[in-house]
């Protein structure tokens, strides 16, 4: 005798009662590059949120990035200047 039946597959909710402490496996700390006002976050970049390498977690206001690197660019032309002046007084 064969018994044939036909199943489908289904979302089942399991309820777990258990008791203990929780660790997470990774403890991360992030530490901006540059200074600004963050526009937006990622939705992992929460308690428990998983990422990957690479992967965007936040964004900086793109106005307050672009007048840091304007000043660094004009803060290096000034000491390539000071430095170009004084090779040429040796």
């Amino acid at each position: 005798t064969v018994r044939v039946q036909t199943v489908a597959t289904e979302s089942v909710e399991l309820k777990v009662h258990s008791q203990g402490s929780v660790v997470p496996s990774t403890i991360s700390q992030l530490i901006p590059e540059v200074s600004g006002r963050v526009v937006w976050t990622s939705p992992a970049l929460v308690t428990g949120g998983f990422f990957n390498a690479g992967q965007e977690l936040a964004r900086i206001d793109e106005q307050v990035s672009r007048a840091i690197q304007l000043i660094s660019d004009a803060q290096q032309s000034d000491l390539t200047s000071v430095t170009v002046g004084e090779e040429g007084r040796a």
